[in-house]
């Protein structure tokens, strides 16, 4: 059996979108019932300084609708940073207090990037099993990224043609 469906499925979180908008990115929800968890990945392009993006984790008790509240549970991010990424990176580990908010750093607009957070779905809050990663609008300065929502630790393991739609 191969990777995707046994180990692990793929989900879109926003596609390619300019992070300038007034809204910048807004991840959809996926559900957290059938995997033990699930690494979001944001990957960006450079931008101007000062259009720093920040990513926001929310957790929810619906698909659309229900309630929506903060998930403080990032204490920590991996990212790779560059002027042009081209695999000779290295992760570094970015320790944080406990937050919904996780800040890239200042100097994060300038380069391109590649971000990874993990969230547990058995940090949800009772009654929760959506989740989303959101990314503020990052002012007026065009800066390209998209988001991908890796889950894990899938409770029931098919060819991937058969997996469950993760974001019903």
């Amino acid at each position: 059996m191969e990777a995707l469906g046994r180990l692990f499925d793929i989900v879109p979180a926003f596609t390619p979108v300019d992070l300038n908008t007034n809204d910048g990115a807004t991840g959809l929800r996926v559900h957290l019932k059938n995997c033990t968890g699930v690494t979001f990945v944001f990957f960006k392009g450079a931008g101007t300084a000062g259009a720093d993006p920040d990513l926001a984790i929310k957790q929810h008790t619906a698909a659309s609708s229900g309630t929506t509240a903060d998930l403080a549970v990032a204490t920590h991010f991996y990212r790779k940073e560059e002027a042009t990424l081209d695999a000779d990176e290295t992760w570094t580990k970015v320790s944080q207090s406990a937050s919904a908010t996780v800040d890239l750093g200042d100097a994060s607009a300038e380069v391109e990037g590649l971000y990874v957070v993990e969230i547990s779905a058995n940090s949800l809050s009772d009654g929760y099993e959506w989740v989303s990663v959101n990314v503020a609008a990052t002012a007026a300065n065009a800066q390209l990224g998209a988001g991908l929502y890796i889950l894990h630790g899938l409770n029931v393991q098919r060819a991937p043609a058969k997996l469950v739609q993760p974001q019903a």
